[in-house]
């Protein structure tokens, strides 16, 4: 089974995390805790160009901080999701909702 790593880089609007590898039901609990702290604080821009596999748990997962982030008037961008990861948006209906950006320059 594939991990999932995150590294993270704060700038002055928002929160960039890059995570590399699977984020599926297995990886998750890794960064669901982050993200929710994070979110609920400020803008999140999460690099999904590394992400080798994502599966229904990952797309709740994002769909669930793109709600909080809302609560909070943040947003939650997807950088240069992968392959894999942009069939599943667009598959799930999460593309045309959620914020696909291909550079951190069209954060907040």
């Amino acid at each position: 089974m594939e991990k999932l790593s995150m590294s993270e880089r704060t700038e002055s609007n928002f929160t960039l995390y890059e995570l590399r590898g699977a984020f599926t039901f297995y990886t998750i609990d890794a960064v669901r805790s982050v993200l929710y702290k994070k979110i609920s604080r400020s803008n999140v821009v999460l690099d999904l160009s590394q992400v080798s596999d994502i599966d229904s748990a990952g797309t709740g997962l994002l769909l669930a901080v793109f709600s909080d982030a809302l609560k909070a008037e943040h947003t939650l961008y997807m950088l240069n999701p992968s392959e894999n990861v942009l069939r599943s948006l667009e598959k799930t209906g999460l593309f045309d909702l959620l914020s696909v950006i291909a550079s951190v320059n069209e954060a907040v």
